[in-house]
């Protein structure tokens, strides 16, 4: 509801239309208006920042250990991978790579980043291996890009085709690589 009141100065804007109630809502908008070129006082910057935080963090989708691109790989002791010889020793590599675009941190509850390694071949049973690792749990931080990683020495096999499976212990999903051993 509206209401008019006798001022004045306001004939003239009575002649333009206008009423007292819109200008004192003008002006009062017009008030509100901050000089870009003077700082806001500190209770509205730190308004205005947990504004901000809060819009980014709607916008910047969580990453954790699921997200991670698992990797595993055989190598000689040269660092070539893919087919080798039975007298050749080899070491199964295996990597968590952090394709997020921030780091994540995240726990394990072990000192191993990989829960071992299973190692199979058709007609043999699966080998399991790995190192011993402490039961405590342990924080790892990995950046945006880079990756943690762990190694376990295999030793030489005989000619076949192989599988390694290695659980990542963050989150229980699986590195896997094959490879060949030629006769």
């Amino acid at each position: 509801m509206s209401e008019e009141r006798s001022v004045p100065w306001a004939g003239g804007l009575a002649a333009l239309g206008m009423t007292v109630g819109v200008v004192a809502l003008a002006f009062v908008g017009v008030s509100s208006l901050q000089d870009p070129d003077l700082p806001l006082p500190p209770e509205q910057q730190r308004l205005q920042a947990e504004k901000k935080a809060a819009l980014e963090a709607q916008l910047t989708p969580t990453c954790g250990p699921a997200d991670f691109d698992l990797v595993a790989a055989v190598h000689d002791p040269l660092g070539t991978k893919g087919q080798f010889k039975p007298d050749q020793d080899l070491t199964i590599w295996v990597a968590a790579v952090n394709t997020c675009a921030q780091a994540v941190d995240f726990t394990t509850p072990s000192l191993c980043l990989f829960d071992g390694f299973t190692l199979s071949t058709a007609g043999a049973e699966p080998r399991r291996g790995g190192t011993m690792c402490a039961q405590a749990i342990t924080s790892w931080s990995v950046p945006s890009g880079e990756a943690q990683r762990a190694s376990y020495q295999i030793g030489n096999l005989p000619p076949g085709e192989y599988t390694v499976v290695a659980p990542f212990a963050a989150s229980g999903a699986l590195a896997t690589t094959t490879f060949t051993v030629v006769p």
